[in-house]
């Protein structure tokens, strides 16, 4: 379970311990966490240090930040000190903090994992009255994945897939299922996004790959300065409320008719729907909104009117 460290970092990690300086360690913690957190679609496995892809329709399966850290603290111990466990906690005057700290982090850890049994059991329990079946964390047998290469699932790593429903609505092979992914926001720091997502497919529909979502300041001040965002003349409020993307801009352009720009701005703007797009799938969600299993009807009922409205103007 040791880590492997360089020489440099050794020796860092030695000098704080030999000064009697306890809160450095930790800080050469969260440093080491920081490197061997996921980059890109590879993740570091701790215990043999070899390397294997993400599977980015299923549950990824890799250690939690507060896994890390356990393992760090533990780590960090008995590599310092070359001893057996016992001798090592004795052979520090502050063994204390780094027991609590292990504590602290194991029942964090519990909690977690209580929170999301708790909501995984409530949307099984929940899905049969949706008319949906849950499936877990993975699609297989004969519920397949859907078409999911729009702009949210291209953002961010860590990606990871949960509670996973699946069934039929309107017309439309429907699914259901909680999505988080993490972006770094500068710095040292990280955010990570949780949302519910509902993807309505059909075989018929063929679209072109588009993002739409509310129009922000920073959006604002980021198309002044790269112009990547598609303008309506005919209808400025539109463009005023919302960003349109898509790489495909003439296609975009001609799927957003007169009559999908006044449906999309009928919608209400404090909803804050993003609405994305790609062959036959359309994509509605809300970012870093969770949908609770008691609101779940709600929501199912919201997106599948927004569906329906918006690919009843494509076809028109």
């Amino acid at each position: 379970m040791s880590v492997l460290l360089n020489p440099r970092h050794r020796a860092r990690c030695f000098r704080h311990v030999e000064a009697g300086f306890q809160p450095g360690v930790f800080a050469f913690a969260f440093s080491a966490h920081r490197r061997c957190r996921p980059e890109g679609r590879r993740y570091v496995n701790f215990q043999n240090r070899h390397q294997f892809p993400t599977n980015q329709k299923s549950h990824s399966e890799v250690y939690t930040p507060l896994t890390y850290m356990a393992f760090l603290i533990l780590s960090f111990h008995l590599e310092i000190t070359r001893n057996p466990l016992g001798v090592a906690f004795a052979s520090f005057d502050n063994w204390w903090v780094f027991l609590f700290a292990i504590v602290f982090v194991l029942v964090m850890m519990a909690l977690q994992k209580v929170v999301s049994g708790k909501r995984t059991k409530a949307l099984t329990e929940e899905a049969p009255r949706l008319g949906l079946a849950f499936i877990g964390d993975k699609w297989t047998g004969e519920h397949s994945a859907p078409h999911l290469q729009t702009a949210l699932f291209g953002r961010g790593r860590g990606k990871e897939f949960k509670n996973i429903m699946c069934g039929s609505r309107d017309g439309f092979r429907v699914n259901l299922f909680d999505y988080s992914f993490v972006v770094r926001s500068g710095g040292r720091s990280s955010t990570t996004y949780y949302q519910t997502v509902a993807c309505f497919s059909k075989d018929s529909l063929s679209l072109p790959t588009f993002e739409l979502r509310p129009c922000g300041i920073v959006d604002k001040v980021w198309d002044a300065l790269a112009h990547k965002n598609i303008h309506f003349d005919s209808d400025p409020d539109f463009s005023r409320r919302y960003v349109l993307r898509g790489a495909l801009e003439d296609q975009v352009r001609s799927l957003f008719g007169p009559g999908l720009l006044e449906f999309a701005e009928r919608i209400a703007p404090e909803e804050k729907w993003h609405i994305e797009g790609d062959a036959d799938t359309l994509i509605v969600y809300r970012l870093s909104k969770k949908v609770s299993p008691e609101a779940l009807q709600i929501f199912l009922d919201q997106t599948a009117t927004l569906a329906s409205g918006f690919l009843g103007q494509v076809h028109r």
